[in-house]
């Protein structure tokens, strides 16, 4: 996914935080793995915030974020977003639903490669 601005969904957002971009993705393939690019890069983190990147990302379709370009400040940013992420399940029904059906879409492709 990248974070290339695309301004047919939505004027200054990166495609890989826009969920009309990201639900346009998923139009075209539903049964897709929505995985992101590194949330720590370009200019996300002094835009919104890497844990704020990744709660937008996941609330626009996203199955998985990913952020880590720096390993020195990689578990701190984790653990922040843990933290958001729970806070955020804990008030959104609707961040509930997506992140089930992103953690079966994750579990149907860890069976369908784990098989013998």
């Amino acid at each position: 996914m990248s974070h290339g601005i695309g301004g047919q969904w939505e004027a200054g957002v990166p495609v890989s935080v826009s969920a009309a971009a990201l639900e346009a993705l998923r139009a075209k393939l539903p049964d897709a793995l929505l995985i992101s690019d590194d949330l720590r890069m370009e200019g996300l983190p002094q835009t919104m915030g890497t844990s704020g990147a990744c709660l937008r990302g996941l609330r626009g379709g996203l199955d998985m974020v990913t952020i880590g370009n720096n390993l020195k400040d990689q578990a701190h940013h984790a653990g922040t977003f843990a933290e958001m992420l729970i806070r955020a399940l804990n008030t959104g029904v609707e961040l509930i639903s997506h992140t089930q059906q992103a953690l079966k879409r994750i579990r149907e492709r860890k069976t369908r490669f784990t098989r013998g």
